[in-house]
């Protein structure tokens, strides 16, 4: 099944919200390898599109002066947030040919996320040796 037309493609990039950052943030605290290239890219980005679905996936974009992250898996860091009574919510960050592509936020159930995602009981999970 193809999610083209779940996209919403903004005609002008907008900045993160404090929010995004703040998911981003928590992403990037972590033990993550050349993660201070990937923070970096986060203070050059712009979010050029967002899932209309019901998740909190949004699309972006680097400023190519931003140095390029140096490995090639595509989900270095994941992030889970365990919510009591509801099913978790999953924080993807996609790296494509070394830049920032996607922040993918959804739950595990694929059911929409209507509220504000309680970070108190996360566990990270770093994808890079």
């Amino acid at each position: 099944m193809s999610y083209a037309h779940l996209q919403s493609w903004f005609e002008s990039p907008r900045e993160l919200t404090d929010t995004e950052k703040e998911w981003l943030n928590r992403l990037l605290i972590s033990e993550l390898v050349d993660r201070m290239i990937l923070q970096k890219q986060v203070a050059k980005s712009k979010v050029i599109g967002e899932c209309l679905c019901g998740c909190k996936s949004v699309n972006m974009q680097v400023d190519s002066t931003a140095p390029r992250y140096p490995h090639t898996e595509r989900i270095p860091v994941e992030m889970t947030a365990f919510e009591s009574g509801k099913a978790p919510v999953m924080f993807l960050l996609h790296i494509v040919n070394g830049y920032i592509n996607e922040l993918e936020v959804l739950r595990a159930d694929s059911s929409p996320i209507d509220d504000a995602i309680d970070l108190s009981n996360i566990e990270l999970s770093i994808n890079i040796k």
